[in-house]
């Protein structure tokens, strides 16, 4: 049997060895074929804000070092194919044309994804490719509370308070006010509010005499705030292909899912993506090929099967024939390229396509009183509870008619309405017309009963996790190609969830059609537990599909 096993072996060899020979004399050296595949095995695991030098030839330039003096990175020379850098500093990524092969370069980018978010976004260069990091890293540093501060809107001490923060409480400051301001309304700094993606304010004298606030980037609240490569520029070469069957240069670029779109500003377009895209440039113009999924460059709905150039966005036809040799195997998600559309079917597709709302899980229905109009003062958050524990679950306009039904308030003492839509906002930001009724009050508020934490940001959507609550676990892997795909995926693995190493069941729903064009279906992965005073560390998974989550249920929540 050892024999015939090892006869085996060696006959696959030969039979792949002759394979490759023979498909080389025709179109390209083993070389060239071999030289995806060696990229992606150089550079599997490769993780949120890294590159990787893939195979042949890929440099790499960093900011100066006045820009990132305050910067801390570690980051390694990409020297030799599997070498991985970080991406905080990192101003150009660059592969280049070589005569026996492909260069090719990985890199995972978060862009616009939250930090709680366990997706990225994959980009592949390769051949003549470059990638122009726009975003200049800040000068930043941490400053820890040494009572109770106020995080606030504006950098004034009238403004709204988003956040409050109790002795020993740590925030990443990243930014001033102007010198003009700062006569006016006193020194602040601009600091991230913690768990959030939101930004605030807090007075300056909270920093340390070391703290290098003279080296902060002035700010106001309408400056953006990017991460690495959320702003770039991209060229590549075209026409190019070393031998047939190898690709033309460029960029291939994969968002994570449906769910969470990823925001880029590219060569000036604003672009969004649910999408796996081939980008190319041709002098001054950049050409996005939309393999997979769907993408709006400044607004315009770009299907998959179609083209668009950045500066013009118009969904065109594409031809297949461009995409020989594209690397799409050592994406992260598995795709196919989508058929190309022909004129009346990318009509179609307009006029099916319905932009994708989140949905927000309310919280428990509560009681109801009498609906009667309050407009609210000026730009203000709606939680899912009464007081600031608890998580902001939207922005509400000023001037818009919001509809009280209860009311209480918070252990600092502050009022809080409950509205019609079960969300909550603080009283003080919201003007109540004199002809309006007393808004019922309740002095206790009942933690709600339910709750579902999402694996993919480890965030709850009915306020923070209390005692004896029952939670749902949510995650969704990538989606499926096609629906008999999805159907059989909990037989092929049903997905797991562990609480503290524990087991539990895990359930999944029925195939769900994702947006656009490409008849790809998703299902959602849940698990039960009810939550007990603790610390947990929990994880779920299917297949290479792992997220974890460190949580803790406070005693008495």
């Amino acid at each position: 049997m050892r024999k015939l096993a090892l006869f085996s072996i060696l006959f696959s060899i030969l039979l792949l060895f002759t394979t490759v020979q023979t498909f080389a004399q025709t179109t390209c050296p083993a070389t060239v074929l071999l030289s995806v595949s060696r990229s992606g095995s150089a550079c599997f695991g490769l993780e949120r804000n890294q590159v990787c030098y893939g195979n042949g030839t890929v440099s790499a330039q960093t900011f100066s070092r006045d820009a990132m003096q305050f910067i801390d990175s570690n980051e390694e020379g990409l020297i030799q194919p599997g070498d991985v850098s970080g991406l905080a500093t990192m101003q150009r990524l660059q592969t280049s044309l070589i005569e026996d092969g492909l260069s090719v370069a990985l890199a995972q980018v978060q862009s616009s994804l939250t930090d709680a978010e366990q997706r990225t976004v994959g980009v592949i260069l390769f051949g003549d490719a470059q990638i122009e990091n726009l975003v200049t890293p800040l000068v930043m540093f941490r400053v820890s509370a040494n009572g109770t501060i106020n995080i606030r809107a504006m950098p004034d001490m009238q403004a709204d308070i988003l956040e409050r923060l109790t002795i020993g409480d740590q925030v990443t400051v990243i930014g001033r006010n102007s010198d003009e301001d700062a006569d006016e309304n006193g020194d602040w700094l601009r600091v991230r509010i913690p768990a959030t993606e939101n930004y605030g304010w807090i007075p300056a004298e909270v920093a340390s005499a070391n703290d290098p606030i003279g080296a902060l980037a002035i700010m106001d609240n309408d400056t953006p705030v990017y991460r690495p490569f959320e702003v770039l520029n991209i060229q590549t070469g075209s026409a190019d292909r070393l031998c047939e069957g190898a690709p033309e240069s460029g960029v291939l670029m994969q968002a994570p899912n449906s769910f969470t779109p990823a925001q880029f500003i590219l060569n000036g377009a604003e672009i969004t993506l649910f999408a796996t895209v081939f980008l190319q440039s041709t002098g001054d113009q950049v050409a996005m090929y939309v393999l997979d999924g769907e993408a709006e460059v400044d607004g315009v709905f770009i299907p998959a099967g179609t083209m668009t150039l950045l500066d013009a966005p118009e969904p065109l036809p594409y031809s297949s024939d461009l995409f020989t040799g594209l690397p799409i195997n050592i994406l992260t998600d598995r795709i196919q390229i989508a058929e190309p559309l022909t004129p009346e079917g990318i009509i179609a597709a307009q006029e099916a396509h319905e932009p994708m709302i989140p949905i927000v899980e309310a919280q428990e229905a509560v009681p109801t009183a009498e609906a009667c109009s309050y407009r609210v003062i000026r730009l203000a958050n709606l939680w899912s509870g009464p007081g600031m524990l608890y998580e902001v679950i939207n922005e509400i306009s000023a001037g818009a008619s919001v509809f009280p039904v209860l009311e209480t308030r918070d252990s600092d003492g502050d009022t809080w309405w409950q509205l019609s839509n079960s969300n909550w906002i603080r009283a003080e930001l919201v003007d109540a017309s004199e002809t309006c009724g007393a808004v019922p009050f309740v002095a206790n508020i009942p933690a709600p009963t339910t709750n579902i934490l999402s694996m993919e940001d480890c965030r709850t959507r009915n306020g923070p996790l209390r005692d004896g609550q029952r939670v749902t676990i949510e995650f969704t892997p990538p989606a499926f190609d096609g629906l008999e795909e999805a159907r059989a995926a909990t037989r092929i693995d049903p997905g797991t969830v562990t609480i503290n190493e524990r087991r539990f069941s895990v359930s999944a729903s029925d195939p769900i059609v994702r947006g656009g064009t490409d008849d790809r279906y998703f299902r959602i992965f849940r698990a039960h537990w009810e939550a007990t005073p603790g610390t947990y560390r929990i994880v779920s998974g299917r297949l290479t599909y792992i997220l974890i989550c460190n949580l803790t249920v406070p005693v008495g929540g």
